[in-house]
């Protein structure tokens, strides 16, 4: 997916809170990346130049994971960033609470020709509530 940059992002790298945090995550609803940080760009995820850009002002300003949807299935991975994260960035993307996709095996799993049927049902979808 095409972004024009990364000039909507604010990290309050200054605010007292955020230098005592023990943890700093963010969240988006655009996987920054799926399967890999180089990945080819597709519909499920950010543009690469849009996703290096944000990955290194993440990891620069402490930020160690990103939660994300969109992909209606579960994924994720790690980048490594160099001078910035020890441990890497991670994204974190986290299917759907109701319909999830089942990935086509003839298509493309970044584009939507790689959509194969959709799942639902309390053992692939949805909240669980006692």
């Amino acid at each position: 997916m095409n972004c024009s940059g990364p000039t909507w992002v604010h990290i309050p790298t200054q605010d007292a809170v955020v230098k005592r945090a023990k943890h700093v995550i963010s969240f988006g609803h655009i996987p920054l990346f799926i399967h890999a940080a180089d990945e080819p760009d597709g519909y499920f995820n950010i543009d690469t130049s849009t996703r290096n850009s944000l990955v290194k002002l993440f990891a620069a300003n402490g930020c160690k994971h990103y939660f994300c949807g969109h992909y209606h299935r579960n994924a994720g991975a790690i980048a490594n960033v160099p001078d910035a994260c020890e441990t890497g960035f991670e994204v974190i993307v986290t299917a759907a609470c109701g319909t999830n996709l089942t990935t086509s095996p003839d298509g493309n799993p970044l584009e939507i020709d790689g959509i194969d049927k959709d799942e639902i049902g309390s053992g692939v979808s949805g909240l669980r509530v006692t």
